[in-house]
């Protein structure tokens, strides 16, 4: 739990640079603009953040305990253990779903914040919901496109990791260089899918002008 708040805490400090940098079109941000921006919209993403906090529970209220709930009472009925395994992962998938959506009005909400230079993030973040609402096709395809790079990253590192033996200190220091490496890569991906955001939202913005 603390590594996840202390990541998120990161996310939003970095964020501000990140955007701007994109919002520039990588335009060679000099490093002072890049931490002045981290310096001027954290605060105001901490606030974001909080005020996603209670989605955040929503949806864990309503998959967690009320569906959770009601399933319960469905596996008394069920007697293909297999059926019940597809409910249990239903169930799953629905919940990283709403979270994935949530997390994606956030970033929505600081893409609108910067490129409009809106300084409210109770606005930024109704902005941020109106725009996935007006764009779902776009904004979902991106999304599956991103998670889909992950997903294969991950898939083309875990036979790379098994290889290298933990036996030995050149095993160890292979496994270590490749964990590494991997990360670097889940990073670009993540930036990457950031950039598209801004580029998506900034094509919107122009189209309605």
């Amino acid at each position: 739990a603390a590594a996840a708040f202390l990541a998120a805490v990161m996310g939003c400090f970095f964020a501000g640079g990140l955007i701007q940098a994109y919002q520039d079109t990588l335009a060679g941000v000099p490093l002072d603009r890049f931490m002045t921006s981290c310096r001027r919209w954290f605060p105001r993403f901490v606030w974001l953040f909080l005020l996603s906090l209670p989605l955040y529970w929503l949806a864990h209220r309503l998959v967690n305990r009320h569906l959770t709930a009601w399933t319960d009472t469905l596996f008394e009925k069920v007697e293909d253990e297999r059926l019940g395994l597809a409910i249990s992962l239903g169930r799953a998938v629905l919940f990283l779903f709403f979270f994935d959506m949530i997390t994606l009005m956030a970033d929505y909400a600081r893409v609108h914040a910067i490129v409009r230079s809106d300084r409210s993030m109770l606005a930024s973040l109704t902005s941020g919901i109106r725009f996935m609402l007006k764009h779902p096709l776009e904004v979902c395809s991106l999304e599956a496109g991103a998670l889909g790079m992950q997903v294969l990253a991950l898939v083309l590192y875990l036979p790379v990791d098994a290889f290298f033996p933990r036996n030995s200190a050149g095993g160890l220091a292979a496994g270590l260089i490749a964990g590494q490496a991997y990360l670097v890569v889940r990073l670009f991906l993540r930036e990457s899918s950031r950039a598209g955001q801004v580029a998506l939202y900034r094509g919107a913005l122009k189209d309605s002008m």
